[in-house]
């Protein structure tokens, strides 16, 4: 069983979905310890503290989840949510337990013991198509619910399973009730009590009949017999797990060992190794450190396979090398290193076949392949400098994720399947498995006989064009290859990272990972006007897309569907972007839309006009968005319409005033800025690049020429005013100081975004190609590919990503300090 367990970690909490069966019931106390109920041949335990919480982040928070939603137990549990969709709004975030027993012993599937409410268990089980509480199990009759669930009340909570005799052994009066051993106990109590999910494994020698191709993945966690407690948490960019490991029998700690100089050493084309810290008694001979790493490759033939072992004394080694090889053994010269098959060091090696492995001297490291084809491979990856090291993405990752341990397992998923296993015929992971990235698997023990274990799998890196995603609307949508017309960075309520928001110029809008992969698309009427603000409809701190076309307003959500009263047919063509205002902070949404027959269109969040609301009407279209000012605590409504006349009214629509100032024809509104005695000063950008500003009645003040670009930012003091000519950056403060730098080249657009207090810019130069600069103007990271460009935050880290998004291929990412 424990290979069942195992996948649970490897698909990112599959067993999520277990709660989809009881989604949403609150918190309470239960009337019996679900714990206590668990099978006496439990080997795997996945608990859910917040069930609901935790698909939100799974589904919706993490690309893993993005990329398994295809696999046969998350679609099952896709068609359960379906059947279900019902009860969710009748239950609110429970605990869930899900336990898995003993393969040889049980039908090996999930017990899921679910805690609802005491006043609201005998209201459920109707809906779930079971009678009231009785001592059977009973098959639930939901429709569209797959068959061979069963459901049975005990003691105030309600236990699941797909075979119903299961039930009887749990609940039975004949059952036992195991006495915990005290590893058991001790790795519970480590568990962390703000973790999204807790898993409970009981590790040892994995089951026989494991198949390939993951028969070398469950490797990867610890094989020392005894219970290993993790705690989940789902990530924008894949999933961590941290915990310990709780042994049966103590064993005296080896010493840690950095994994990263063997980098410097294996060949690029590696995609599994490990490295493991020998037993004090392991090493008979001095000429070698106490850890040695084991590497794979793909091969055209089979898997190329390595043993590397570090030495502080290469004369030692070179001594001790020589002496263990026979007198008439194999060798050859290869590009001046000596390759030379070594029959003493087979145990060492531990390559498999029959053949005594071949052997590379190089500096203070020994190289052990598994054939003279694998240590001519690695001979050139030493002369060329084409070591994994080399990888400056991987260097950087495992930079981030690795430290000194006695044991490190890393596999990168996708390119790597054949080099899981060893030399078969079998074929490379199927999809959706190949579209896993690296995993990485630390292990450190202590004096005590624990072991800290640390877990971190990543998607895999998006190559090649994006992939499509099933659309969720009914409208047909055109497949053929269409250029993108507007890119911009969303923000995932989940998570808090950033994730990409596109529409094509066919009109698809799709929501998209930081790494290209396509969450959702939804077909519009036609572009967007401006770009799609996100709020908080139902003030439950999760975010709606709100989108205008000319003819529509769209408010979507998380999962690409229309929020009820949407979309809205305007009753004239919108002419500007759509705002959104909250007065007063308390969740009022206000959508003000500009029409073209003069009007501003104001609209609650539920998409029904605002009574009371009427300015009045331009003579002609309304050619900006309208933006907001709250002075001494008055509201202050202003656009422009296509003659130049600003319109300034409160937030019911009545008149402030009549501005004398007028725009000059053609003139961009930029911003609304507040001004010396709460004077209102629009700021705008004429046809010719001239940027000004000045209050309603007063005298108009140049504040720059051959302005390309200009926009606000808001900032903790105030807003952020910035502008960009052909050979300078501009950016004025809420002070009223001016700041100036010097650009690298011409730029024809830029982007600005202010991170703790410092300020990133994205540039584009006169070739179409976008660069990072910091304040000062200094190019700190290069973008090779044309495209569309957003500057955010990605991770969220604090640093800055200028993502390039090409006409095909995955979006190009640079950081600072990236090539």
């Amino acid at each position: 069983m424990r290979r069942v367990a195992i996948l649970l970690v490897l698909t990112g909490l599959t067993g999520l979905g277990a709660w989809w069966v009881l989604r949403d019931l609150g918190p309470t106390t239960p009337t019996a310890d679900p714990w206590q109920l668990l099978p006496e041949d439990t080997r795997a335990v996945l608990a859910l503290p917040d069930a609901a919480v935790a698909w939100e982040r799974w589904s919706h928070g993490c690309a893993l989840g993005v990329l398994l939603k295809d696999l046969p137990s998350l679609h099952h549990i896709a068609r359960v949510a379906d059947a279900l969709a019902p009860l969710r709004d009748r239950l609110a975030g429970i605990p869930v337990l899900a336990a898995w027993g003993d393969a040889t012993r049980t039908a090996g599937g999930p017990l899921l013991i679910v805690s609802p409410p005491a006043d609201a268990l005998d209201a459920l089980l109707p809906l779930l198509g079971a009678a009231p509480a009785t001592d059977a199990p009973q098959a639930l009759r939901v429709d569209g619910l797959p068959d061979g669930w069963y459901v049975l009340a005990h003691h105030g909570l309600l236990l699941l399973a797909t075979d119903a005799d299961r039930l009887r052994a749990v609940t039975g009066a004949a059952r036992t009730t195991p006495v915990p051993d005290a590893p058991w106990h001790a790795a519970r109590s480590t568990l962390g009590g703000h973790a999204t999910a807790h898993l409970l494994l009981r590790t040892g020698t994995p089951p026989a009949g494991t198949v390939a191709p993951w028969n070398a993945l469950f490797a990867a966690l610890p094989d020392t017999d005894g219970w290993l407690a993790l705690d989940l948490e789902p990530r924008a960019d894949g999933l961590i797990a941290g915990g310990v490991l709780m042994p049966f029998a103590q064993e005296p700690p080896p010493a840690q060992a950095d994994p990263l100089p063997a980098l410097r050493v294996l060949p690029g084309t590696v995609r599994w190794y490990e490295q493991r810290s020998l037993p004090a008694d392991s090493t008979a001979t001095g000429w070698h450190d106490d850890d040695l790493v084991r590497a794979r490759a793909p091969g055209s033939k089979g898997p190329l396979q390595w043993t590397v072992l570090h030495t502080a004394d290469p004369l030692a080694a070179a001594s001790t090398v020589g002496g263990s090889a026979a007198a008439d053994a194999p060798h050859r010269a290869y590009r001046g290193k000596l390759m030379m098959q070594v029959d003493g060091l087979r145990d060492l090696a531990a390559l498999p076949g029959d053949s005594a492995p071949w052997c590379v001297l190089h500096e203070d490291w020994c190289i052990l392949a598994f054939d003279s084809t694998a240590a001519r491979l690695a001979v050139d990856a030493l002369l060329d400098g084409n070591t994994l090291g080399q990888d400056l993405a991987l260097a950087t990752e495992l930079t981030h994720l690795a430290a000194p341990a006695q044991r490190t397992w890393w596999c990168d998923i996708a390119a790597g399947g054949p080099a899981l296993h060893h030399r078969t015929a079998d074929a490379p992971p199927p999809a959706p498995w190949n579209a896993l990235g690296t995993l990485l698997v630390q292990q450190v023990r202590t004096d005590g006989g624990k072991a800290y274990v640390s877990i971190a799998l990543r998607p895999a890196r998006t190559d090649g064009p994006v992939p499509e995603a099933p659309r969720v609307d009914s409208l047909p949508v055109t497949t053929a290859a269409t250029g993108i017309a507007r890119l911009q960075a969303v923000r995932n309520h989940v998570n808090g990272s950033q994730e990409l928001l596109v529409q094509d110029s066919a009109g698809v809008l799709s929501l998209r990972t930081a790494g290209g992969l396509v969450l959702w698309q939804v077909p519009l009427d036609g572009p967007l006007l401006g770009p799609a603000l996100q709020v908080d409809r139902y003030r439950n701190g999760k975010l709606q897309l709100l989108a205008l076309t000319a003819r529509t307003l769209y408010l979507i959500d998380r999962n690409g569907r229309a929020v009820e009263g949407f979309p809205v047919t305007l009753p004239a063509p919108a002419s500007a972007p759509v705002a959104c205002f909250d007065y007063d902070r308390d969740g009022q949404l206000r959508l003000l839309v500009p029409l073209s027959d003069g009007r501003v269109l104001n609209l609650a969040a539920d998409g029904r006009p605002v009574p009371g609301w009427e300015p009045p009407q331009a003579k002609a279209a309304i050619a900006s968005a309208v933006h907001h000012l709250r002075l001494r605590g008055k509201d202050h409504l202003l656009y422009a319409d296509a003659d130049g006349t600003l319109h300034h009214v409160d937030r019911r629509g009545t008149r402030r005033s009549t501005p004398k100032l007028e725009l000059p024809a053609g003139a961009q509104l930029v911003a609304v800025l507040s001004g010396p005695a709460d004077a209102v000063v629009p700021v705008w950008r004429t046809a010719d690049g001239v940027l000004a500003q000045a209050p309603l009645a007063g005298r108009t003040v140049r504040l720059g020429m051959g302005v390309l670009a200009a926009g606000t930012i808001g900032d903790v003091r105030g807003h952020l005013l910035w502008w960009a000519t052909a050979d300078s950056l501009f950016v004025r403060g809420a002070d009223g100081k001016t700041h100036a730098m010097a650009a690298a080249e011409a730029v024809q657009d830029a982007l600005l975004v202010r991170l703790h207090d410092r300020d990133w810019w994205a540039l584009r130069g006169t070739q179409g190609r976008w660069r990072l600069a910091d304040g000062r103007g200094r190019t700190v990271a290069e973008a090779t590919d044309d495209g569309p460009a957003v500057l955010t935050d990605l991770e969220p880290d604090g640093r800055p990503e200028l993502l390039v998004l090409p006409r095909q291929g995955g979006p190009e990412v640079r950081r600072p300090g990236t090539p």
